[in-house]
């Protein structure tokens, strides 16, 4: 058991990450904490996060795409489309605040066609884009793919 300096609670030694300088060999902030820490940190410092990952992009950009290549070898192509799909609608509904039933509602209310153009959707998950305000992640409503770029120009 060990204390986290920032929760004050006893904590099992699995909860602490690993520390060499340390006199026990493990850092003194918890896991759960040290999430906290760097989220409200890449939230505060979104350019300075954002430049490094670019940086860090175009250093391993080939190894990353060939470990993404590899991964989609080994659990086969409906499968890795099938978990993409699954994985960035439910960050995109996490990014916009947004939950399945409000995201079903708008659909519903814009009769399943785009917003702006009011062309019916395509079944593509692609081709269906959630328009928002990039200053307050506000939601205004669902496009499709063509009217997405449009705006973004």
């Amino acid at each position: 058991m060990k204390k986290c300096c920032i929760c004050k609670q006893q904590l099992p030694i699995r909860f602490f990450n690993k520390n060499s300088l340390a006199k026990d060999g493990l850092q003194t902030v918890c896991r759960p904490c040290q999430k906290n820490q760097y989220s409200d940190y890449r939230k505060t410092h979104r350019d300075a996060t954002r430049q490094r990952w670019k940086k860090f992009y175009e250093r391993h950009r080939l190894k990353m795409i060939k470990r993404t290549r590899d991964y989609e070898k080994k659990i086969g192509k409906d499968e890795y489309i099938r978990r993409y799909k699954k994985y960035n609608q439910v960050m995109k509904f996490k990014l916009y605040n947004l939950s399945k039933e409000k995201y079903h509602e708008m659909r519903e209310q814009q009769e399943q066609k785009c917003a702006m153009c009011l062309t019916p959707f395509k079944e593509n998950p692609r081709s269906i884009h959630i328009d928002h305000d990039h200053k307050t992640n506000q939601v205004r409503g669902i496009l499709c793919d063509g009217c997405n770029l449009f705006l973004l120009r």
